[in-house]
């Protein structure tokens, strides 16, 4: 039943990544073409708004000079290259890791032993293993959201699975 259900919650993550990264995609791919069709400053801005803050931090200077030089083709082409490398980048993510194997785990513990205290090497008081996961969610939900980054969402999906794994299991052991 373990290796049934750390493959499940495993594999759950990883569809449940792939869907946010479709969705995810989808935008990037709309926001590329729609630059490919206008290269403009305005447009490399809202290009590069779609990546986490230090890639878009580090272009800035070069926005800025995109738009004191916006009829430049020495820009123009330095932009586009710019656009179809990041493009690539994001195109290709890989999905590497156990993370939400490893949160539908976490999930399963904490409903099976809720009030077990747990110790956190940085926390030195112990907390209930229900509010850990609560608090581990959030998180990842928030660095999600917060950061757009996909990789934090994903352990979600095996937050989800591990749930509904064991609601299952529970019923039908009439727990």
């Amino acid at each position: 039943q373990f290796v049934t259900f750390y493959l499940v919650t495993g594999l759950g993550a990883a569809l449940f990544h792939i869907a946010i990264q479709y969705v995810e995609h989808s935008k990037v791919e709309a926001l590329y073409r729609a630059y490919l069709a206008h290269p403009s400053p305005e447009n490399l801005a809202i290009y590069l708004q779609q990546f986490p803050d230090q890639i878009s931090s580090a272009f800035r200077p070069f926005v800025t000079q995109f738009f004191e030089h916006a009829g430049d083709a020495t820009y123009l082409a330095q932009s586009s290259a710019l656009v179809g490398q990041l493009h690539t980048l994001k195109m290709v993510a890989p999905l590497v890791g156990a993370t939400g194997a490893i949160f539908g785990l976490l999930m399963a513990f904490a409903m099976l032993f809720p009030d077990t205290e747990i110790f956190i090497f940085f926390i030195p008081m112990p907390i209930k293993a229900k509010y850990v996961i609560a608090f581990f969610g959030a998180y990842e939900l928030y660095q999600g959201i917060h950061y757009n980054a996909i990789d934090h969402v994903t352990p979600l999906g095996g937050l989800l699975l591990g749930y509904l794994f064991v609601r299952k299991w529970k019923k039908n052991n009439g727990w």
